[in-house]
């Protein structure tokens, strides 16, 4: 959640708090090098514990910051649409065990619905970092964690971004299936017409990619549950 004003902003910040602890301490008569060790140490101090607390989270009590990057902490709920079943039907097709051909160069010709599965996901964020756990919902035959994530802040030009690399495990793979994988998507961050707050964009996967069966689709998430403001009350608060 750093990234909302950049490192150069933190930077400044703390110099700035430097700077205004090194002046009152040379206002109390505190000779300048007494004055310096004192800055640097209680600079180091308050930047140690508002990063690895959950004291930042008072920023967000700020509107530009909600507005920036909307807080993502809480139990989300959605749907993966995947191309699967278009997958499937040319695997099948080129067989030759009955199914009709599929020519997806012919514009005009309707393809498969695309396979929706139910997704379930968690989000926590620190000051540094965001994890993100996704499973399906109905048999949790595979689970998702982040191996790599970036969150985009809102600007004038357009909505927060969340763009990430996972890995993916299948529990009890079936035949043929693979027990890890890796894959990618690119989530807009907005509020819906009630206010929920939504994720959403194209995800892709390698999965099974050399036997030609990766596949690619549209995540949909919205947030069910918020617990940002949880860990500044010892999870004592109510979602």
């Amino acid at each position: 959640m750093h990234s909302v004003i950049g490192w150069k902003a933190w930077l400044t910040a703390a110099l700035v708090v430097c700077a205004a602890i090194v002046g009152l301490r040379l206002l109390a008569g505190a000779g300048i090098v007494q004055a310096l060790q004192v800055g640097v140490s209680l600079t180091s101090l308050l930047v140690t514990g508002f990063v690895s607390t959950a004291a930042w989270r008072l920023l967000w009590l700020l509107p530009v910051f909600q507005r920036k990057a909307p807080p993502l902490d809480g139990q989300w709920s959605g749907v993966v649409s995947s191309n699967w079943s278009i997958v499937e039907r040319l695997k099948e097709a080129a067989k030759q065990g009955g199914v009709a051909a599929l020519d997806v160069d012919a514009l005009a010709s309707p393809l498969p619905d695309l396979l929706e599965v139910p997704v379930t996901a968690r989000i926590r964020t620190t000051f540094a970092s965001i994890h993100l756990e996704l499973e399906s919902a109905d048999d949790r035959y595979q689970v998702s964690s982040l191996k790599v994530v970036e969150l985009k802040p809102a600007t004038d030009a357009g909505d927060a971004v969340l763009s990430y690399v996972f890995e993916g495990r299948v529990l009890s793979p079936v035949a043929g299936d693979v027990t890890t994988f890796d894959g990618a998507a690119s989530l807009i961050v907005k509020k819906d017409v009630q206010g929920q707050l939504c994720l959403s964009g194209p995800t892709w996967t390698n999965r099974a990619w050399s036997r030609g069966l990766n596949t690619a689709g549209v995540l949909r998430l919205k947030q069910i549950r918020s617990d940002f403001w949880k860990p500044l009350t010892f999870g004592l608060a109510k979602p």
